[in-house]
């Protein structure tokens, strides 16, 4: 029994499809099925699958959080469990001495690249330069997509840099 799906099919006949029975699987046998959308293109269809309302489609699933998902938290508990362990990313760094002592991923990038990242960086000192290479290093894990020229100012993997940075608490 299942009540959340994570979509990454890139057809977006397929996608659609699958969107669609799912809303009708949660019509006709009274089900609570929410989908969050991985992998889409698009902004009129991004649209058109949020409008069936079981639906989300993040930029990065790494941005997923309370904030962008609070009108949904209430009607799909499933969502509260999921973002206990995958979303935006929050994470302790210990320090002793000034270097990385040891890190607690809190919340990991459902795709994983916060752990593969920082797990490089322990006994390296902390600072500025520091903080700066963890948010470049994330790019080589990151899943996200390439930078669409003309239409993006800043790639995927930039932001998710930056939303890897925000995350970190630094504990002494």
């Amino acid at each position: 029994d299942y009540n959340l799906f994570i979509a990454y099919t890139l057809n977006p006949d397929l996608t659609y499809a699958l969107i669609n029975e799912i809303y009708d699987i949660n019509k006709r046998l009274n089900k609570n099925i929410f989908v969050i959308v991985g992998a889409w293109s698009g902004e009129g269809f991004k649209k058109q699958l949020e409008s069936f309302g079981n639906v989300i489609c993040p930029d990065l699933m790494c941005s997923l959080d309370e904030n962008n998902l609070k009108n949904k938290l209430d009607k799909y508990p499933q969502l509260k469990e999921f973002l206990k362990y995958f979303g935006k990313p929050n994470i302790e760094i210990y320090l002793e001495d000034n270097k990385i002592k040891s890190i607690n991923v809190l919340r990991e990038a459902p795709c994983g690249s916060s752990s593969e990242t920082l797990k490089e960086f322990i006994g390296k000192e902390f600072n500025e330069k520091t903080i700066k290479d963890i948010g470049l290093r994330v790019q080589h894990f990151c899943r996200a997509g390439k930078l669409r020229v003309f239409v993006e100012k800043e790639s995927k993997k930039s932001r998710a840099g930056k939303i890897l940075v925000e995350g970190l608490n630094i504990k002494k």
